[in-house]
Parts: structure tokens; C-alpha cells; sequence
């Protein structure tokens, strides 16, 4: 798994690449596929609110990796929303928030990814 981890950052750009990074950023360096199924479940479980993730604890951290990635996080929302994944109505619209609420979107696709790839 940390190899697909690897992937998704070498393969990728922009906010995807960026969660990646944070993502393997916090696993140790000989991560198994536990650590690396754990760290991820953790962050789509109990969410950045819970300081699982320690790159995005600060509002100064937030609001940076928020303004690198503003576009893509609200075209993430409203396509989150279109879908009937998330109700915009219920999303605070904070930098914050908004970084938040990405980041965690976001885990929870690469955690669909590592899921499938355990299923081969």
C-alpha cells in the first residue's frame, strides 16, 4: 500500500498529489499495509477536526494549503454535491473548513483506491 501511495503522489498533481504527500508524510518509512489502511481510516473516520492530521492542525496551515488549492476545492464541493454526496448548505465556508472538508474528501477517495487494490 505504501507503494500505491508512492503512485498517487508521483502520478498525480495539485490537491490529490498534495493530501498524498501529507498522507505518507505521517506514516512511518517501512509502513505496512495496516499502518497505511489505519492512518487513512483514521482521517476519513474521525476527520482533521480530531488533529489526525498534523499538517493541518494550525489555521495558518489550513488557510495555506486552502489557497493553493481554492479552485479545486470548489469544484470538489460542487461536485461532491451534484452527486449527493454532501449538502453545501452544511459546510461552513471557512478556509478552514474548506481545507477540511477536501482534505477528508479526498482521503476518502484514496482509501477506495487502496481498498480495491487489496481486493487483487
Amino acid at each position: 500500500m505504501l507503494s500505491l501511495m508512492n503512485s498517487i503522489v508521483n502520478n498525480t498533481e495539485g490537491l490529490k498529489r498534495e493530501v498524498a504527500e501529507i498522507i505518507v508524510d505521517m506514516l512511518s518509512e517501512n509502513a505496512d499495509n495496516e499502518e497505511v489502511i489505519g492512518t487513512v481510516e483514521d482521517i476519513t473516520t474521525y476527520g482533521c477536526v480530531s488533529g489526525t492530521v498534523p499538517a493541518l492542525t494550525y489555521y495558518s496551515d489550513t488557510e495555506a494549503f486552502f489557497d493553493r488549492h481554492s479552485e479545486e476545492i470548489f469544484e470538489l464541493i460542487e461536485d461532491m454535491a451534484e452527486e449527493g454526496i454532501i449538502d453545501k448548505k452544511q459546510i461552513e465556508l471557512s478556509k478552514n473548513n474548506l481545507a477540511w472538508t477536501a482534505f477528508e474528501l479526498v482521503a476518502w477517495e484514496i482509501r477506495d483506491e487502496l481498498e480495491a487494490a487489496m481486493e487483487f
